[in-house]
């Protein structure tokens, strides 16, 4: 009775050290499938952000008369850059309608109704415009609002918009810095904290279109040429 005992007791001691290595087995096979998921997600980022370098794609920015997507917000600063950094199009615009005195928007970009009397009107650029962007790859931080921007102020104007492709450096950037929401999504990063840990110190954004521009351009040489934050091994 005493040695059934003793192989009783091995056996369910086995048994729990056989259960401990499925356990650690299968841990493993998920870290390895992390890992191969992440390197296929850092290769697949990386090398979107340089194809776009590689066809000298565009950087655009713009300022607004209204925060949010907001129906009836018309642009009212325009940059517009190539990935050498050269200004193809920078400029003050002056919209249909004045902006009202408590309009938020003007506490972030601080540009005012006086500052924009003498600027040009949308029907003055629109052509200029237009033939930049026509069929282009465009790269844009926070992208779906800066082309419906684009696209509602030509449309306010009964003008027709260009075709072009417009990415979102915000998408790009937060899926390589990879925080991670409760719903597995990548948690949106704002310009001013990923050019903070680009340049290494915090950056204050301008909150107008060109030094944005320049900044997102930064933005996508950085992603180009660095791979992701190791989210799943810290």
């Amino acid at each position: 009775m005493f040695g059934f005992n003793q192989h009783k007791k091995r056996v369910l001691e086995l048994e729990q050290e056989l259960e401990q290595l499925r356990s650690e087995l299968k841990q493993a096979q998920d870290e390895l499938r992390k890992r191969i998921e992440f390197d296929d997600e850092n290769q697949r980022i990386k090398q979107l952000a340089n194809n776009l370098l590689a066809q000298n794609a565009l950087i655009l920015d713009t300022e607004t008369t209204g925060l949010g997507n907001n129906t009836n917000s018309q642009i009212i600063e325009l940059a517009i850059i190539d990935v050498q950094g050269n200004v193809l199009f920078n400029s003050l615009i002056k919209p249909k309608n004045k902006m009202s005195k408590d309009n938020k928007s003007i506490a972030v970009h601080g540009i005012r109704n006086e500052i924009l009397v003498y600027s040009p009107e949308w029907s003055d650029v629109h052509e200029k415009i237009a033939g930049i962007l026509q069929n282009r790859q465009v790269v844009s931080y926070n992208g779906a609002f800066n082309q419906a921007m684009i696209e509602q102020t030509y449309k306010k104007y009964g003008l027709p918009c260009p075709e072009f492709t417009m990415h979102c450096a915000m998408d790009l950037y937060s899926a390589w810095y990879g925080h991670l929401s409760q719903y597995a999504l990548y948690r949106s990063k704002k310009l001013v904290e990923a050019m903070t840990l680009i340049y290494g110190g915090y950056w204050e954004q301008a909150h107008r279109a060109l030094p944005d521009c320049q900044a997102v351009l930064d933005l996508l040489k950085f992603v180009a040429a660095n791979n992701m934050r190791p989210r799943f091994f810290e």
